[in-house]
């Protein structure tokens, strides 16, 4: 399997990322990539994996269809940034990249990325493990679907550090995420779970992570209570398309719906009929 990390060096909790990723026995090729060697991570415990890490000068959000512009193809692409938030709340977080409507930060308007419940899933746990090995005090969280890059074919993520200067370039920040990210590269990922898409709720998504902590189900895409209003039919039916795993669950933030649960139940129960996907509560799982 071909990896890609993408690192942007206008970002320093990236560049903090790609410090501690680096003391991980990546090995510089002759290969350049815009400005950058590109590092490489041979991993063949169970299948082999190849993870190589570039360096781009472009912001993150704005790599669109980079993967047209590697050398080498991926099957996955994590970008490994920065959180920023008013709150200014410390955290790490993983989400899909993707705009439900229009495109303020990035991407294209009305585009879902490729996502994975199970990667996501993964990595949010792996996460919160290397984490907590590291006593780390603060949020680890499943961000709902937001901004750029689009990228079109390939199953795309973000793991990231928040939420200001102070954090982003702590040292065990960037060493708790490039922790999480080797320990996920050598995991054989033999679960397999119930994929869902996750409707209404909080930016920061508590009721789904606490729906994964009891339950096997992983969320691939979120759409938050803010962008309810603009989530059609259309919408729905492009994340679970946009979706490597089969969905087979949607998942309502049944708190979180505010004027829009009327509408959106409908919606969602012309896609049951039409697409056998069952529809949830999350008070009620």
């Amino acid at each position: 399997m071909e990896i890609a990390i993408i690192i942007s060096t206008k970002d320093m909790a990236g560049m903090n990322i790609k410090n501690n990723l680096l003391e991980n026995n990546f090995i510089s090729s002759e290969e350049i990539f815009e400005n950058s060697p590109i590092y490489t991570l041979e991993i063949n415990h169970f299948s082999q994996k190849i993870i190589r890490l570039y360096t781009t000068d472009k912001d993150s959000i704005s790599c669109e269809n980079i993967d047209e512009l590697l050398p080498h193809t991926p099957e996955l692409i994590i970008f490994a940034t920065k959180h920023s938030s008013k709150s200014e709340i410390p955290s790490l977080s993983v989400h899909a990249p993707g705009n439900w409507s229009s495109a303020e930060l990035g991407g294209s308007p009305n585009q879902l990325c490729y996502s994975s419940g199970k990667i996501l899933r993964d990595l949010l746990f792996i996460l919160e493990n290397a984490a907590k090995g590291e006593s780390y005090p603060n949020e680890i969280i499943l961000e709902c679907t937001h901004h750029g890059p689009f990228i079109k074919n390939i199953p795309t993520l973000f793991i990231e550090i928040g939420s200001n200067n102070l954090e982003w370039t702590k040292e065990i920040n960037g060493k708790i995420i490039a922790k999480t990210l080797i320990e996920f590269f050598n995991n054989p990922c033999i679960h397999e779970y119930r994929t869902a898409l996750g409707i209404g709720g909080l930016h920061h998504s508590p009721a789904f992570k606490k729906i994964m902590e009891k339950t096997d189900f992983a969320f691939s895409h979120v759409c938050p209570k803010y962008k309810l209003e603009d989530l059609s039919k259309e919408m729905i039916l492009q994340a679970i398309d946009r979706t490597m795993e089969d969905v087979k669950f949607i998942i309502l933030d049944w708190k979180g719906l505010a004027k829009e649960k009327a509408r959106l139940r409908e919606i969602i129960e012309s896609i049951k009929k039409e697409n056998n996907i069952e529809w949830l509560r999350s008070d009620q799982i």
